[in-house]
């Protein structure tokens, strides 16, 4: 891979960075005079690309942090769920966790679930204390607010090394604005030939789907400056269908073998477990760096839906999509249930 000058990559190599809709609204977002801040959460724009979490999603999500009520996570649920008090999110479900009502947003639960995955890969030690963390496209900063959460809630802000977003220009006043709703506050970097490390501190990079929207040469800048540099590595790819179509884009499997190649051994996490078993087929999630006794450990606290836990996961989703009687909804459900088994003979 050409290191180029950052005069010669091309920014708008990827999914948003190409949308113009995405880069006038992120835009305005950012302007403090601009009352659409308010609902910004419920745009059309904002559902489309980043508040685009299923609903059912979120009912594996809670069932996750309601089986360990002693995660770090499920801990700092009452400062997390305060992101959805800002942008009005269309989507909230209240449920009952060590005897607290919590009211929460299913793309906030996702982003919480990406922590507790990266806690339980790499433990909690590794990250919180002395660790640079590097986000590759932070959205309107949800993932790094709920970082600071669980560092809030843990006694551990002190002890933290640094973090730092890599986005869009469009996107940084928003994210800043986010931010500073919680009193958090961030650092953005660019994509440059001196793209430094400091030797004293452990490096994570992760990417929640952004950076396999990328292609061309702005996916190879930041894969040798950025991704090879780290230490440790947390990404949701979806490369097969938002990079490799396009041209200069790569599949999930090239990217898995740039890893391995540079020396990293990448290791596939099952998503229907770390993610949900409706991202299955559609997210791929591999990580590199990880502990793989940590990695065994993770795997035995989450488990796959029973057929009954997905038909009652079912039943809640169009319930909350259409109010209708308690009969339709199972009738529409064993209908569904039938379907399935009779495309499949």
């Amino acid at each position: 891979m050409n290191h180029k000058n950052m005069r010669d990559i091309n920014m708008s190599d990827s999914s948003l960075g190409s949308s113009e809709s995405w880069l006038e609204l992120t835009k305005a977002l950012g302007n403090d005079d601009y009352d659409g801040f308010k609902f910004f959460r419920s745009h059309p724009v904002m559902l489309r690309d980043v508040e685009a979490t299923k609903y059912i999603s979120l009912l594996q999500n809670i069932d996750f942090l309601r089986n360990n009520e002693t995660h770090y996570v499920t801990k700092s649920l009452n400062l997390i769920c305060k992101s959805d008090l800002v942008g009005a999110p269309l989507r909230t479900y209240t449920f009952k966790i060590n005897n607290e009502l919590i009211a929460i947003n299913p793309t906030t639960a996702r982003y919480a679930k990406n922590w507790a995955n990266i806690i339980d890969c790499f433990g909690f030690e590794t990250i919180f204390q002395s660790t640079k963390i590097t986000e590759i496209g932070a959205g309107y900063g949800g993932e790094s607010k709920i970082f600071f959460d669980i560092a809030n809630s843990n006694n551990t802000m002190s002890q933290i090394g640094e973090y730092e977003i890599y986005d869009l220009v469009s996107s940084e006043k928003l994210i800043t604005r986010f931010l500073k709703e919680f009193g958090y506050s961030i650092k953005f970097n660019k994509l440059k030939n001196d793209n430094q490390i400091k030797k004293n501190l452990k490096h994570l990079v992760i990417s929640n789907g952004a950076l396999s929207e990328m292609r061309g040469e702005l996916l190879k800048a930041y894969i040798n400056k950025v991704v090879l540099n780290a230490n440790y590595g947390y990404f949701i790819v979806n490369f097969d269908t938002h990079s490799k179509p396009f041209k200069g884009g790569i599949s999930n499997t090239e990217f898995f073998n740039i890893l391995k190649k540079n020396g990293k051994n990448p290791r596939w996490l099952d998503e229907s477990i770390f993610l949900t078993l409706y991202d299955k087929g559609a997210s791929k999630l591999i990580v590199f760096g990880a502990n793989d006794k940590l990695i065994n450990s993770a795997i035995k606290i989450r488990k796959k839906p029973s057929l009954l836990k997905k038909f009652i996961y079912r039943i809640i989703e169009l319930n909350h999509q259409k109010s209708i009687s308690v009969v339709e909804l199972i009738k529409k459900v064993l209908g569904s249930i039938y379907h399935k088994i009779v495309g499949n003979y």
